[in-house]
């Protein structure tokens, strides 16, 4: 009997288990399974309004099945409600800039990440009176949340500003590794209003993240995330500025979660008025409160 060369039966059973396995995948994905379809649409020019299909590249208002793009110093604008869209790309070359003023009102799916994995890049965001929400698609997703200043591969500085308005959903700031991404929430003022939706939308700050406070005569926005984690890395630092404060002793929750945990953030409260000490802390019923006295 003639013998079949090796390589014949190697090649044979790899085909044979190549069929089976090929087979078993078929068989085992739900009968609705869909290959992951990203249709992404970028803001094409400078300056201009988010409501206007011709900055896009798709010639087309986003709605729920875009992700969006804004990059290299364009500056996009919200003024009224608009359509909820999956995701959002946010910063580039130069200073890209989404500014969400009043009347303005997106919504999200999944995360807003302000930040690119590419060296020098940047991006901001501003809440001017408006709204945004994040994470609103029906999973149990933590990731599907306010990103800011994420890069893992590369140094790109993201920015949020809230002026005023109302924001609701998850928020981790920059990143954990040196020489990537840097984040900075910036809460201007008592106007903005910066909530969790439910325990999901946790609040994150890595070591590269710098979260401000900038008090004004009445004092300062609370964050509230009573209903989800709070988390502050060592190395991320908090600045509370008390230059616009009124000369009163009072105490104000910055950040209010019963489920807090600093590992070591530098804390620090600057230019309040003369005569007044203020010093911030965390605490295990209330989370970040400052406390602000006559000397």
């Amino acid at each position: 009997m003639k013998h079949r060369p090796f390589h014949l039966f190697t090649t044979a059973a790899l085909a044979f288990a190549a069929t089976v396995c090929l087979t078993a995948l078929v068989r085992a994905a739900p009968v609705d399974y869909e290959e992951p379809d990203f249709h992404y649409t970028a803001f094409t020019k400078k300056a201009g309004k988010w409501e206007t299909a011709s900055n896009w590249t798709k010639k087309a208002v986003p709605s729920l099945e875009n992700t969006v793009v804004i990059r290299d110093n364009n500056g996009v604008s919200v003024s009224s409600k608009v359509a909820s869209i999956t995701g959002m790309h946010l910063g580039g070359k130069g200073n890209s800039v989404l500014t969400i003023s009043t009347g303005g009102e997106l919504e999200l799916q999944k995360r807003i990440r302000i930040g690119r994995n590419e060296p020098n890049t940047e991006g901001v965001l501003v809440l001017d009176g408006g709204i945004l929400r994040t994470g609103l698609g029906n999973n149990d997703s933590t990731g599907h949340r306010l990103n800011i200043g994420e890069s893992m591969t590369h140094s790109s500085r993201g920015r949020a500003i809230f002026n005023s308005g109302t924001f609701e959903g998850g928020i981790c700031i920059g990143s954990a590794m040196p020489n990537t991404g840097v984040g900075t929430l910036s809460i201007i003022g008592s106007a903005p209003t910066v909530r969790a939706k439910n325990k999901r939308d946790a609040f994150y700050a890595h070591p590269f993240a710098c979260i401000e406070f900038m008090l004004d005569a009445e004092g300062c926005a609370t964050l509230d995330f009573t209903a989800a984690s709070v988390k502050i890395a060592k190395g991320a630092s908090i600045r509370i500025d008390g230059g616009a404060h009124a000369e009163k002793s009072r105490s104000i929750v910055l950040i209010d979660s019963k489920n807090a945990k600093d590992e070591g953030a530098t804390i620090e409260c600057v230019n309040f008025p003369e005569g007044y000490s203020a010093n911030a802390a965390f605490d295990k019923q209330r989370g970040l409160v400052l406390k602000i006295k006559a000397k």
